[in-house]
């Protein structure tokens, strides 16, 4: 669910990814991690880390728990590898590590401040838990945005330092008492720091975010950024410094060219920008979001992308980034403007069939959501108005919900009085979704009268979609 800004999603990661480093890049191997959870009620448990930052895909390994509670499990795992153990909703952070096979006991009555590691690099696995316990447990983590929308510029990076010191007093104190692999500290002290920035880099965006206001910083605001950006291969498993690199391109972007704000202007600034840094990873990981974003996000033709698109496909030398891309484009080129919207069939309400067939010849806004997506919610009233000031025009308001429970479904929509066609496609990973390419929610599309592809991600009710829609009823 797409709650947040670029800079806000994926919070929950911020930590866990930070937690190893690329030390290399070898050919897949099978780690085994093992163990066992006590008083167990839930008999899954999964291992589970992040393979790319563009689409965030994952790696996962599961095993169901024996009457003892006991489980082991292989995942495959090319590098030093931040990971997470999940059991029930509880997920922990773990450092996997080639040939360090790991194992941990714990009590599921009382999940993390019981769970016991053993293995080679069973030290820094549980400075990992107990981190997370002080900082991160128990929401602890969302606590950056609360600051964000109550505090000044000011008070915000004073806050910041705050964090930072004690982030680094922690750091000090465990490792007084249990010794931690040198390379293992060194990383984790850059990671803070890292975070510090990022946070710093982040406030004015999320702000302005959070209460609809431009926010003026004041002179020095940005004083603890370094002078020299550290490009850093290495660095780029950690969430925290890859939204760093994103916010300092931005920003120098922005800087440059003010009036500036092509995607294949930003693209070429980028290449131009890195090329004699000797960072491929980063380079190569920039541009495949630049492409990415301009691909799935739906708001350029193709035809303005397909130059960026065929340099990168030079350029690269990532096969994952080339295999993600490729599929991007073949969304993009079927979903472009004037192709043949993708038909389906899908139950309403009642549990009777419905074609997007049965709808041609009347413009068509299509809406992804689910019940427990908050902002699907809010733009709900919007929406109300949207439909009184189209009352009467050839316009079907076509929900599409992927609500795996039918129940909340059908709740959601009786609460809120949503009036419109109402269809159900389960998950996130059903082929309808997958066809329209809504990776994240609420998403819209647009359909003209003639069931061709008008706009592949139109405006909110509550931002352009009036007059997208009338520019669409308005065409031949």
């Amino acid at each position: 669910m797409n709650k947040f800004p670029n800079s806000l999603r994926k919070t929950y990661l911020t930590f866990l990814i930070n937690a190893g480093c690329i030390l290399g890049v070898w050919a897949q191997n099978t780690l085994n991690v093992s163990g066992q959870i006590f008083n167990h009620k839930n008999a899954k448990v999964s291992v589970y880390y992040f393979t790319d930052y563009i689409q965030y895909s994952q790696q996962v390994a599961k095993a169901t728990l024996d009457a003892q509670g006991k489980f082991s499990l292989d995942i495959q795992v090319s590098q030093t590898q931040p990971a997470f153990f999940k059991y029930g909703r509880v997920s922990i952070p773990i450092l996997l590590e080639l040939d360090k096979p790991l194992q941990l006991t714990a009590d599921a009555n009382k999940l993390l401040t019981t769970v016991k590691f053993t293995g080679k690099n069973e030290a820094e696995n549980q400075y990992l838990l107990a981190y997370y316990q002080q900082f991160m447990a128990n929401g602890k983590q969302y606590a950056v945005y609360d600051y964000t929308k109550k505090m000044t510029p000011d008070e915000f990076s004073n806050h910041l330092k705050t964090t930072h010191q004690a982030q680094t007093q922690f750091l000090e104190a465990y490792q007084k008492q249990v010794p931690l692999n040198k390379a293992f500290v060194q990383y984790q002290t850059h990671m803070h720091q890292v975070q510090h920035w990022n946070n710093l880099m982040a406030y004015p965006r999320n702000k302005a975010y959070f209460t609809g206001k431009k926010v003026t910083l004041p002179k020095g605001y940005y004083s603890t950024l370094p002078t020299k950006f550290p490009w850093k291969d290495e660095w780029m498993t950690s969430a925290d410094y890859q939204s760093l690199v994103n916010a300092y391109l931005g920003r120098k972007f922005r800087q440059k060219y003010p009036e500036k704000s092509t995607t294949s202007g930003y693209y070429y600034f980028i290449k131009q920008l890195l090329k004699n840094k000797n960072v491929p990873q980063v380079m190569h990981t920039q541009l495949a979001k630049v492409v990415y974003g301009g691909l799935s996000g739906g708001n350029l033709p193709l035809a303005k992308l397909q130059g960026i698109y065929d340099d990168f496909m030079a350029l690269n030398s990532i096969p994952f980034m080339e295999k993600l891309l490729k599929v991007q484009y073949q969304l993009a080129k079927q979903l472009d403007k004037g192709k043949a919207a993708p038909t389906f069939t899908l139950k309403n309400l009642e549990g009777k069939q419905v074609s997007l067939s049965d709808l041609k010849g009347k413009v068509i806004y299509l809406d992804f959501w689910a019940s427990w997506c908050k902002p699907c919610m809010k733009e709900v009233p919007y929406a109300k108005k949207l439909k009184e000031k189209l009352q009467g025009q050839p316009v079907v308001f076509l929900y599409i919900s992927v609500d795996e429970n039918a129940k909340m479904w059908k709740r959601a929509i009786e609460r809120k009085q949503i009036k419109g066609l109402h269809l159900v496609a389960p998950g996130m990973q059903h082929k309808v979704t997958q066809a329209y390419n809504a990776q994240s929610i609420p998403r819209y599309v647009i359909i003209d009268k003639a069931g061709n592809i008008w706009h592949r991600n139109a405006g909110r009710p509550s931002g352009s979609a009036y007059r997208q829609i009338l520019a669409a009823l308005n065409s031949k």
